[in-house]
């Protein structure tokens, strides 16, 4: 029978083949005719087969691929993933970056997770590895007297390029890498940013005090007053704080 392999996870050997007949076949690497064609079984790729039935179901054994050549295109997920290994279920890492993307809420763990998995997708990425659930404190004055405490909920972890050998596809290995490009370009766009941001609290920082100077000849507590409101108003961003060295 002739037939089409649906999926194929490498890691574990086997995957599944649909035939022409519309039916799905479990099949295991080692049922390979040729087992050099290990390295070219891949999603897409055309093969001929003996089915068999089992208590379990379908299976083919004695598989040819019909057009024995090197597999050497490639495809990205259509979906994002991640994993708390450096490895991804039926993929091949190919490229990871040399910073972690953080995410941080203060309502729920799953907020946290969503700013960090669309971090790391703006940032070009197609998943996640070494991917981590973290809590921290903050803290913030209080409506009266004292400090209030709260739990920031945290997701940290390393964007990454997927892929996996696809017949059908017409991209190259070379068409998915540069990840490390893209975020190197983004902590120097956002790291610029902080600067902005921190020279711009400086200079409202000094102007703020020269007129408390002059206020305080006139009346010296309201000078006080000025600086302390200081406190509050003018801060500066850490623009680049959730892209963090690895």
């Amino acid at each position: 029978m002739k037939g089409r392999v649906k999926t194929f996870l490498p890691e574990k050997g086997y995957g599944f083949i649909k035939g022409d007949d519309s039916k799905d076949y479990f099949f295991h690497k080692s049922s390979l005719s040729n087992l050099s064609d290990e390295r070219n079984i891949c999603e897409e790729v055309f093969v001929t087969f003996e089915q068999f039935a089992t208590a379990k179901g379908y299976q083919a054994r004695s598989i040819k691929i019909v057009k024995a050549e090197d597999v050497t295109t490639y495809i990205a997920p259509n979906k994002f993933l991640y994993s708390k290994s450096f490895s991804v279920k039926g993929w091949e890492v190919l490229e990871t970056s040399c910073w972690k993307v953080i995410g941080a809420s203060r309502n729920s763990p799953e907020e946290a997770r969503k700013i960090a998995l669309v971090r790391a997708r703006n940032l070009g990425a197609s998943g996640m590895v070494e991917f981590e659930y973290f809590k921290t404190k903050g803290s913030e004055p209080g409506t009266g007297k004292g400090t209030y405490y709260f739990t920031v909920h945290n997701y940290r972890g390393r964007p990454a390029m997927l892929v996996k050998k696809n017949a059908s596809s017409t991209l190259r290995k070379s068409s998915f890498i540069g990840l490390n490009d893209k975020v190197r370009s983004e902590k120097i766009r956002l790291r610029s940013l902080t600067e902005q941001s921190k020279a711009q609290a400086r200079r409202k920082w000094k102007k703020l005090f020269l007129c408390s100077l002059l206020v305080g000849f006139i009346y010296y507590p309201a000078a006080f007053v000025l600086l302390f409101l200081g406190l509050f108003i003018i801060r500066s961003e850490d623009y680049d704080s959730w892209l963090i060295s690895a």
